[in-house]
Parts: structure tokens; C-alpha cells; sequence
């Protein structure tokens, strides 16, 4: 029998108030805390964190907290990565996130989706994979909502309606 974590990462309607996605959250939360609380002198410490947030990628990810997301471990990263300040990751599915890409200020990234009909809204979510981020440059205060691809090597401006016009989907 399939979990609601299965059925969240396989792009089904899923119930995020299970109890071990609570958990799950708990556990992001607690290190993206500890994370932001950290001193930017301890790059042993931030290290560490990086390394157990993430599912991949936290031994070279180049991070400026606060930083903010659900699960971290469905965030895959390539190398040298960079978020700076202020970003958020809802990743309530695989993210792979290529090689050398940049994450300028507060870019926020949403792959939830919440159904339509308000019945089931009221109880399950969909997650929708963002795809495709690799050596791209993704500028201050951008929205990357669910479902979108964006393209190889794009310099998105720090307009939503301009970032939007860039991806495909």
C-alpha cells in the first residue's frame, strides 16, 4: 500500500496532514532554524546542516539564510548551487536542481498545487514538478510556480510576468 509520501512524489492527491509528512516538515523546519540562527563565521556547522537538509548537494551548495522549505530531502542539488538571501522551496516533490545554477534574492520556488474542487481541497494537495533548472541564473524575487520547465542556461529577470513568458510548460 502506497504512503501519502508516495503518493505526494508519484505527482498524486495526497494528504499533507499525514503524520510522518508532519514529521518530515518538522525536521526541515528545525534545521532551516538552525540554519538561519547560524553564524556566518561557523561554515563547519552551516555545513553540516546543508549536508542533512538536502537530499543531494549540501557539500557544495552556496547558501545565504535565511532559507526556508517543507522537506529539503526532496531537493537534489548539482554542484556549487547558489540560493542567496531569503529564498523559498516548497518541494513537496523531486527537485532537481542542475550544476551551477544561482538563486538571487527571495525567489521563491512553489510546487504545490491544491485541487479545484473545494471538497477535495479541504483534505489533499497535488504537487506539480517544477523541471529543468541547469546553469540558470534566477533572479531577485521571482515566482517559479508548479508544473513549469524552465529552459538550459536562462538568465530570468526579477519580473514574475517576464519569468513567466520564459518557461514553458
Amino acid at each position: 500500500m502506497k504512503t501519502e509520501r508516495d503518493r505526494m512524489l508519484a505527482g498524486q492527491l495526497y494528504d499533507p496532514l499525514d503524520a510522518a509528512l508532519v514529521a518530515a516538515r518538522v525536521r526541515a523546519r528545525d534545521l532551516c532554524r538552525a540554519l538561519n540562527a547560524s553564524a556566518e563565521s561557523d561554515t563547519e556547522g552551516r555545513r553540516g546542516l546543508l549536508r542533512e537538509l538536502f537530499g543531494a548537494g549540501g557539500d557544495s551548495v552556496w547558501m545565504q539564510p535565511p532559507f526556508f522549505c517543507d522537506y529539503g530531502a526532496n531537493i537534489e542539488l548539482g554542484e556549487r548551487v547558489f540560493f542567496n538571501f531569503n529564498c523559498v522551496v516548497l518541494d513537496v516533490c523531486r527537485m532537481r536542481i542542475g550544476s551551477f545554477t544561482l538563486f538571487g534574492p527571495a525567489v521563491q520556488v512553489y510546487t504545490p498545487m491544491h485541487p479545484f474542487d473545494a471538497a477535495l481541497r479541504r483534505g489533499q494537495s497535488l504537487p506539480r514538478d517544477p523541471r529543468g533548472y541547469r546553469r540558470s541564473s534566477v533572479a531577485a524575487f521571482c515566482f517559479m510556480m508548479s508544473g513549469r520547465t524552465s529552459g538550459f542556461m536562462f538568465n530570468f529577470s526579477n519580473s514574475a510576468t517576464h519569468f513567466s513568458g520564459l518557461m514553458t510548460g
